[in-house]
Parts: structure tokens; sequence; C-alpha cells
């Protein structure tokens, strides 16, 4: 029983039976230092202090990819060996948008495009990344940031407006009632109800936009558009003197 005892640890420590080399794949903004770092950590134990983890044959695979996956920006992780060498290929998360909380200095996430909370983000000033406020809602990392339709509706929205209208969306805040406004880049802000079809409300204000009488609205003049109400727009505009704004409701044809 000895000799076999001595044989197995002496056995699975030999050089030509043990993982010499660990390679990263995929990384794009993490350094694969920090991953081979990890992956090396972990391959320093042992089976119940018998069978080293580098021990070719028995190497934790499933451990191992879990380890890798505890990193934020890691989305997938995929492990493999071919003799001594030991590849990790991983795909990271890409930031889509933001959820911030609803309070002032709230944290942020980054959010990918399958809406996963991923990673928090730093204090960020600029608008190059749409921002998301749920009300009452303070993200947290692996939660996913509303449904997929609503997500993806307001998030088409917000494009079309930009590519047609030059209406840049820089953040989007969501009621529990389902209500959303859009602010823009520049000044002004879009209201609707998700309850509504949103390519309807899309339509509702591009009819509005190519009229005669509101054609001038563009970031930055006007304070509001409100599309919750079907048909029934609301425009107010900045006010053209300091004491007095002006306000209109049209009707969509």
């Amino acid at each position: 029983m000895a000799s076999l005892s001595a044989l197995i640890y002496f056995g699975t420590r030999a050089t030509s039976l043990s993982i010499s080399t660990v390679a990263v794949e995929g990384t794009e903004t993490l350094e694969p230092a920090r991953i081979t770092e990890r992956a090396n950590s972990l391959l320093a134990g042992s089976y119940y202090g018998v069978i080293p983890y580098r021990f070719m044959y028995l190497f934790p695979h499933d451990r191992l990819v879990s380890v890798i996956k505890e990193m934020p920006r890691i989305s997938t992780v995929d492990v493999w060996r071919q003799g001594a060498a030991l590849t990790i290929a991983v795909t990271e998360h890409a930031p889509a948008m933001l959820w911030c909380g609803s309070g002032e200095g709230g944290d942020c996430y980054y959010v990918d495009d399958a809406g996963e909370a991923y990673e928090k983000a730093p204090q960020l000033s600029g608008n190059t990344l749409t921002r998301f406020v749920i009300d009452g809602v303070e993200p947290k990392q692996g939660d996913s940031l509303l449904s997929s339709d609503v997500r993806a509706g307001l998030l088409a929205m917000a494009r079309t407006m930009e590519e047609r209208h030059d209406f840049r969306v820089s953040r989007i805040e969501y009621a529990e009632n389902g209500d959303v406004t859009l602010s823009l880049t520049g000044g002004g802000r879009i209201q609707l109800s998700t309850q509504n079809d949103l390519e309807t409300t899309y339509a509702n204000l591009a009819s509005i936009l190519s009229s005669d009488e509101f054609a001038h609205l563009e970031p930055g003049n006007f304070e509001r558009i409100d599309l919750r109400f079907g048909s029934k727009v609301f425009v107010q505009e900045e006010p053209v003197v300091a004491s007095t704004t002006a306000s209109t409701s049209a009707e969509v044809e």
C-alpha cells in the first residue's frame, strides 16, 4: 500500500505528465496575464494534498472555467489541453449601454447587448453610452436590464431618432408604470409609454417633426414632446421670453 501511495504521489508529479504552460486567447481589453495568474493559482493546488491539479489527465477543467468566469468582464470561457499545454479561450462582454442607480451619485454598471449588468463603471461624464435609469431600482452585477422586448424597442427607437432626426438619446428613464423619458444630448425630452406600440409612437413623433408648425424643433430649442397619449401629442417649447413658455398640443392625422 505504501509503495502504491508513493507511486501515485510521485508519478502524478512527473514533469512529463504535468501541465507546463498556460496560454490565453481572445482577450480584447483584459491583460492575458490576469487570467494566467488566476489559472496558475488554481493549478498550484491538489486533490486532498495528493494529486496535483497540474497532473494533465486530471486537471480541474470545470473549476478552472468557473474561476475565470468570476472575472466580471469575461463572457464565455473554453479550456482545453494539448499535451502539456493548456489553452484558455475567452470572449469579453462588450459595453452597449450603462445602467445607473436612480439616486444622485448612484453606481453605474456596464451592460452588454444581452442586457446583463456585468461590471461596475467608473464615474463617467461623457455621453458615449446611453444611460438607463429605472425608477427605484439600484443595479447590481448580474442583473438584467428590463425585458429584452422593452429594452430592444427603446434602443431601436433611440437609434431611429438619431439616424433620421439627429436626436441623440443620452439617458433613458423608465418608471414602474411603463412611462419613459428620453433625454436628448443638447437638451429636450421625449416622453412616451411602453404600454403603447413603439412603432406607432415613433410614427407620431415623425409626423409632428415633419409638420410646418414643428419642423424647426431640434435638441435645445424645446422642453419636451409628450407622446404618451396616442395621436394627441403635446409639445412644450422653450420660453422665447424668460417669463413665458410656449406649449402646444397637436392631433396626429
